[in-house]
């Protein structure tokens, strides 16, 4: 008979299926790196940074090229943001060599026509080792990765604690504490970023009043859930939330194992139609474990999104920090899309 040691410790890591939903592992901005590129173009392929096909009189700084390059990869790889730097450190080390060589090779041209290389302070601008390290001003200055969107990053939110038994690789077992957790996205800062994106705001301080009584229908602005709305029948450039829930399952390849979970996105509705469909227009809100959204229930997992609502569609409306300035806006909830298992959630709301 195994002995069985009843000592009770905190597992910091949850299994595997929770180890899944590291928060290295979510990445609510790698979708949304170049949206103002497809707003002004139809072709996705039309966003790739070429630098070969830009005005060869303009000087483009190195490290802008770097951001955009890093942009790039992060954007075709779908890599997270932490990975994205580790390849910024690792190529500004690649820059920093190359810049070094460079300078030794165009010193020993000035030198065989008889010219000190010294004796031209612009050049040592143009090799400046300053210019090419981690955190410089120009690196971290609003162009390329920081040009469009903020990094945001999902907050982990604990549901509760379960105790179970695990066995050791000696044969003992013990009760292992595992927390019980899901990720929660910031809906007022991911507005924000939004809204930071020019083409975007230009978008919602433009929003037309929606024809009334149309005969045709064509997008959610002509229905009546707008007309009769009592914020977006009179503030027609308020922020209007569409809401999509959706479960999905996960199979991990070298066990087998499936794993269900509970996706929740938003779209703004302030974006155009032929803009809004696209895949970069989603925004990320939560991911939880399917058994845990049946066990605490979805008004639990979606309080921090109500309370943000409830914030945003306040007579005050919110603050949000722009490019220009501060603007006060307010919004609401415009649409729940789900379903059928999934809208069962939300019957009792609507």
């Amino acid at each position: 008979m195994s002995s069985i040691d009843l000592n009770v410790e905190t597992c910091e890591h949850s299994d595997s299926s929770e180890r899944a939903l590291s928060p290295n592992g979510i990445n609510n901005s790698t979708h949304r790196e170049n949206l103002d590129c497809d707003v002004n173009h139809d072709n996705d392929g039309d966003d790739v940074v070429d630098l070969e096909e830009e005005n060869c009189s303009e000087l483009v700084p190195v490290l802008e090229m770097l951001n955009r390059y890093c942009s790039k990869v992060k954007e075709e790889a779908t890599i997270s943001s932490k990975a994205t730097e580790r390849i910024k450190k690792v190529t500004l080390s690649l820059l920093r060599a190359i810049a070094l060589q460079t300078k030794i090779q165009v010193s020993n041209i000035l030198r065989n026509y008889g010219i000190d290389f010294n004796s031209l302070p612009e050049l040592e601008n143009v090799f400046s080792p300053y210019l090419l390290e981690h955190g410089a001003p120009e690196l971290l200055a609003r162009t390329g990765l920081g040009s469009d969107f903020e990094n945001l990053s999902p907050r982990e939110i604990e549901l509760g604690r379960r105790r179970q038994w695990k066995k050791r690789k000696n044969g003992k077992r013990r009760i292992v504490e595992y927390k019980e957790r899901y990720y929660y996205v910031s809906l007022l800062a991911s507005l924000a970023a939004l809204l930071n994106n020019r083409n975007i705001f230009d978008m919602v301080a433009n929003q037309q009043e929606p024809e009334r009584h149309s005969s045709l229908l064509h997008d959610f602005s002509n229905g009546t859930v707008i007309q009769d709305h009592p914020l977006f029948s009179i503030d027609h450039k308020s922020l209007k939330i569409i809401f999509y829930h959706d479960d999905v399952e996960l199979t991990n390849e070298q066990t087998k194992r499936k794993h269900k979970m509970s996706m929740f996105y938003f779209r703004l509705g302030n974006i155009l139609p032929e803009y809004r469909s696209k895949l970069k227009s989603i925004n990320l809100l939560a991911i939880v474990e399917y058994r845990y959204l049946k066990k605490y229930g979805v008004e639990k997992i979606l309080a921090p999104f109500i309370k943000e609502l409830n914030i945003l569609g306040s007579d005050m409306g919110y603050d949000f920090q722009v490019h220009n300035g501060i603007i006060r806006l307010r919004g609401a909830l415009l649409a729940v899309v789900a379903d059928t298992p999934a809208s069962n959630n939300y019957a009792r709301w609507i």
